[in-house]
């Protein structure tokens, strides 16, 4: 990247962001068990999947698995995503208020990932698991070991700081915070739409959850390479065994029995959904 044409830049950083993507969605399947039928060979495989994008494994199952997979647009159960109600929005500070403005706009689906599943969801705040802890020292140690590595020999070959800065953020920094806005993004489409309603726990209950407040796209094929078909995310939901070369069948299945459909244009609907969504009706 240091001292490469600059018009070569933006497309490699489209490569790396999208690639880390599809490398999740293999970590994603390991974690629900869809890839082996061994657990011990899903978790390794799954680690290693997820070490790009800086993901622990057991961390990400147990938020994952245990809360949004389980209790889907559940009021204070699920929390990808979770909106604020009119009253708790008027509580925030100055600066909350200001960072729930980014966060529920056209923009703030990589910052929301970044800051609220990443860092807080999966980094600074250990489930309480022994190997949840083990997973996410490893990752940090891993992921800082090959950055520093990696810098250091930029360092050895130039002797500039500057290079190395420049490295550091055109190498990782921008590709990792481009890998959370599609995070954010594909996290947003499968379960915020004006149509969809989050209910308390008196009121909701799985199927509502798994197929009323999840969403089925047809996404472009160059998209869908990397994404190993998540936004048909209906079936996923349904079953999430079931691996992601099998789920257009398991879509087609459930569509043929009238138990969901697609949506229309992913795109129309991201930027349709932000204009609208901001806060719930409690």
């Amino acid at each position: 990247f240091y001292g490469a044409p600059w018009f070569v830049v933006p497309p490699l950083w489209a490569l790396m962001s999208l690639s880390g993507f599809g490398l999740y969605q293999i970590g994603h399947d390991c974690g629900h068990g869809s890839v082996f039928t061994n657990r011990k060979a899903n978790h390794i495989l799954g680690q290693i999947a997820f070490l790009p994008c800086i993901h622990p494994m057991s961390q990400w199952i147990y938020g994952h698995n245990g809360l949004h997979q389980r209790f889907t647009s559940c009021l204070k159960r699920d929390l990808a995503f979770h909106p604020r109600s009119p009253e708790r929005y008027l509580r925030m500070s100055t600066p909350e208020k200001l960072a729930h403005r980014l966060f529920w706009s056209a923009a703030g689906a990589g910052p929301y990932y970044l800051v609220k599943m990443w860092m807080q969801g999966l980094i600074l705040n250990p489930a309480p698991l022994t190997r949840a802890r083990r997973d996410i020292v490893f990752t940090i140690l891993a992921g800082t070991g090959v950055c520093s590595g990696f810098l250091f020999l930029k360092w050895t070959h130039t002797f500039s700081a500057w290079a190395v800065a420049s490295t550091f953020v055109l190498c990782f920094a921008v590709p990792f915070f481009l890998l959370n806005v599609i995070m954010g993004a594909t996290v947003y489409l499968h379960h915020i739409h004006p149509d969809i309603l989050w209910k308390s726990e008196s009121s909701w209950d799985s199927e509502y959850g798994q197929v009323r407040s999840t969403t089925n796209y047809v996404a472009p094929a160059w998209l869908n390479f990397f994404a190993h078909n998540i936004f048909l995310h209906v079936p996923h939901h349904v079953h999430p065994g079931i691996p992601f070369y099998n789920l257009p069948a398991a879509f087609l299945h459930l569509k043929s029995r009238g138990l969901t459909q697609e949506r229309g244009s992913l795109w129309r609907d991201y930027v349709e959904s932000t204009r609208q969504c901001k806060l719930f009706d409690s």
